[in-house]
């Protein structure tokens, strides 16, 4: 479930980028996005903590996405759900099915005794965290039957990459230029930014969003020594989420504690084509539209100029 709210968030986080970038942001819109209710305490509620409101508030925002999702998936047309299957089967990378297949679920996994207890300094984790922090490059594949996220970073460029459900969008970053696609219909928009707004968009910041870790960095880690299809790995578990690795320490699965996805990770020789445009998109661009709309303005306004000096003149004579 906690991966699945960071997959939403980079969603929105496209989503809305892609708006504000356009200039194409409704302000009314964006005011009832970000409306708070503020409940009153009744005599049965007056107990309840800030923390469990919240859960619920979130629980309830989740179940109204979810409706929502339902109901958008039903009015796709046929050509906008082929094309967000041919975006979603776009990402493939090899995986061994048999992790989700042999391995419990993760509330059983918690409820186990654990082959051992590590500290999260001394654990897989943290060595999978600190190579991808301080890597100049890295690429983070996440995926299982109905969502994937791709995250990658390398010199000045940026991707991100996100499926699930009936949603899907796209972002790749060339230093300043950036590209946004909606892979529904086929479309989207280029456009550059200034180094103020770029500053909004950097390697680590993307990293957030596609890795979990743990609040507490003196967190003890539950380690248990599992087999799948013949294969040894070694399951981390933290408190909400755990990751899974092979016999190399390469992880091959994260669990949020609801969804288990497989994942590649890559933090030397990224491929450059991982940044290549997509192909067959009608994009726009924005830098000339803006160019466009300010020579127009300019025009206008010389124009006007011109006339009043017109008309003083003629008021003269």
């Amino acid at each position: 479930m906690k991966m699945k709210k960071k997959i939403l968030a980079a969603v929105l986080a496209v989503i809305a980028s892609a708006a504000i970038l356009s200039g194409c942001s409704k302000s009314e819109e964006t005011d009832e996005a970000v409306t708070t209710t503020v409940m009153e305490p009744s005599a049965d509620t007056s107990d309840v903590t800030s923390d469990e409101t919240e859960e619920t508030t979130a629980a309830e925002t989740e179940a109204t996405e979810s409706e929502t999702s339902v109901t958008e998936t039903a009015s796709l047309t046929d050509e906008q759900k082929a094309n967000i299957e041919a975006f979603f089967g776009s990402v493939a990378f090899e995986y061994d099915t048999a992790i989700a297949e042999n391995v419990e679920s993760f509330s059983a996994m918690a409820e186990k005794d654990a082959d051992k207890t590590v500290p999260y300094a001394e654990s897989q984790t943290k060595a999978l965290v600190d190579s991808l922090y301080s890597s100049d490059s890295y690429s983070i594949t996440l995926k299982n039957d109905n969502t994937f996220t791709v995250t990658a970073a390398k010199g000045d460029k940026l991707k991100i990459a996100v499926c699930t459900g009936d949603i899907a969008a796209a972002m790749i970053f060339g230093g300043n230029e950036v590209y946004s696609y909606s892979p529904m219909d086929m479309n989207g928009y280029k456009i550059t930014l200034n180094d103020e707004d770029m500053e909004d968009y950097t390697k680590e910041g993307l990293l957030e969003t596609a890795i979990l870790t743990p609040n507490d960095e003196n967190s003890e880690v539950k380690v248990f020594d599992i087999e799948a299809n013949g294969k040894k790995y070694t399951y981390e578990l933290f408190d909400s989420f755990a990751y899974i690795f092979d016999e190399g320490g390469a992880a091959k699965a994260l669990c949020d504690g609801t969804d288990l996805f497989y994942m590649e990770v890559l933090t030397e020789d990224v491929p450059d084509d991982t940044f290549a445009q997509l192909e067959g998109y009608d994009i726009m661009d924005y830098d000339e539209l803006l160019k466009l709309m300010e020579d127009a303005t300019e025009q206008t306004e010389t124009s006007g100029e011109e006339t009043a000096a017109e008309e003083t003149s003629a008021a003269e004579e």
